[in-house]
């Protein structure tokens, strides 16, 4: 297989009799050795043409709780599900609202954590989501408070919430399929985000609001950006003209004003 190479093109052109060889914008080849003209998008080479099959979806919002310290413990009985595991005794309770099923889940009577369904987000309200699911989960903190005759004090994160998105690269569902994961670490040796399958699909995840939004807008950006790039060429072509005319006149101006400078040191003289 070829690695990618330009091919610089030149046409004749002819300018007050003079023949000049104008070099024109390359020709792309890639590895198939199709031909793609300088203009074409890079949409175009990689994806085979936009549509909304080929953008990314918006996000799956996946682990949305938070946890409460229970100041003043229930006076109403709570029935629900209960366990004890490494001397830790959990209750959970579990209620349908609009949003699907709530689960409030009690540890050791004296914390309260809260989750709520899973739900797909619109991509414009990426940008500090984690405030408003917390606004939403208050909602049922406050319920539960009044429901069952208790206190509770001041929300805190129980788990990271995490945004996911539809994988649809070959390659990497390739990798996820043969390594079951694949981690970004940063610099300090954190994980920012990771493919893996925990659904029936593979899924890019991140807890990070600026991963997410950027991985939620990128095709956009990129179309965006060559669109401009377009314009940025077009602007550039028109610029030898330009500089050309201001020079022209400059030179222009320069010699009436050497002429008017003559006439008035004649003028003077007489």
């Amino acid at each position: 297989m070829k690695e990618g190479y330009l091919k610089e093109v030149y046409n004749n052109i002819t300018k007050n009799g003079i023949v000049y060889k104008q070099k024109t914008k390359p020709i792309l080849y890639h590895a198939t050795d199709k031909e793609f003209l300088w203009n074409d998008k890079l949409t175009h080479l990689t994806s085979g043409g936009r549509s909304e099959n080929n953008l990314v979806e918006n996000p799956r919002l996946n682990l949305r709780c938070l946890k409460y310290p229970i100041i003043e413990p229930p006076k109403r009985e709570i029935i629900g599900d209960s366990w004890v595991n490494n001397n830790t005794q959990y209750t959970d309770y579990k209620r349908e609202f609009n949003c699907g099923e709530v689960t409030f889940r009690i540890i050791n009577n004296i914390t309260l954590v809260i989750w709520i369904p899973e739900k797909i987000v619109d991509r414009c309200y990426i940008r500090n989501i984690s405030t408003k699911v917390h606004s939403d989960i208050q909602l049922y903190a406050d319920w539960f408070q009044k429901e069952f005759c208790c206190k509770l004090g001041s929300p805190s994160p129980y788990q990271d919430l995490h945004m996911a998105f539809k994988e649809n690269d070959p390659m990497l569902c390739n990798l996820v399929d043969k390594y079951g994961l694949l981690k970004i670490i940063d610099i300090d040796n954190r994980v920012v985000g990771w493919w893996d399958k925990s659904k029936k699909y593979v899924e890019f995840e991140t807890h990070d609001e600026r991963i997410a939004e950027a991985r939620a807008f990128y095709p956009y950006k990129i179309v965006f950006f060559e669109d401009k790039i377009s314009e940025l060429e077009a602007s550039i072509e028109k610029l030898p003209d330009l500089i050309a005319d201001k020079i022209c006149n400059h030179y222009n101006d320069f010699n009436n004003n050497q002429k008017n400078i003559n006439m008035d040191r004649f003028e003077d003289v007489t």
